[in-house]
């Protein structure tokens, strides 16, 4: 046992000082950045963003086109529903339309604001890490979302 703990500490350690002396922060956007929509992420992350275009992510906002009470399925179908700067209706915040770069990744105006060459500073500002996907992709899901996905 003692044997393992002489290589199990160090070698963790070792990582840690290696994550610190790269400048890694994985402490995400602070609460005062603002959603900019996934055209913007698109400048830098062209082909991401392509992927994203192809996914059910990208389609989710118009899969409650038609519902009439769709305010209750605005949270797991736009990007930062009832956060600060993020979809509040589609006239006045239509690029958050869907569910986007930053609905997993934080609001994207510090990344942004951080130069190219800063890559330290710049992967500290976004969620490297994505949020839990849980909060939508769960086993509790609601009735009606459960039937629209049989096709009811």
């Amino acid at each position: 046992m003692r044997r393992i703990l002489g290589v199990v500490i160090p070698s963790a350690m070792g990582i840690v000082i290696f994550f610190l002396a790269q400048g890694v922060s994985f402490a995400g956007p602070s609460p005062q950045a603002k959603y900019v929509g996934a055209k913007k992420c698109m400048m830098c992350h062209f082909k991401q963003y392509k992927t994203w275009q192809k996914t059910d992510m990208s389609k989710a906002y118009k899969l409650i086109a038609n519902e009439s009470d769709k305010e209750k399925c605005y949270k797991c179908h736009t990007t930062g529903y009832d956060r600060p700067g993020g979809f509040k209706d589609s006239a006045s915040t239509p690029g958050l339309e869907g569910v986007q770069c930053e609905s997993c990744h934080g609001p994207g105006s510090e990344h942004m604001a951080v130069p190219m060459s800063d890559k330290a500073k710049k992967r500290a500002t976004i969620e490297v890490v994505p949020k839990d996907c849980s909060s939508c992709h769960n086993p509790h899901v609601s009735d009606k979302a459960a039937a629209a996905r049989a096709g009811k």
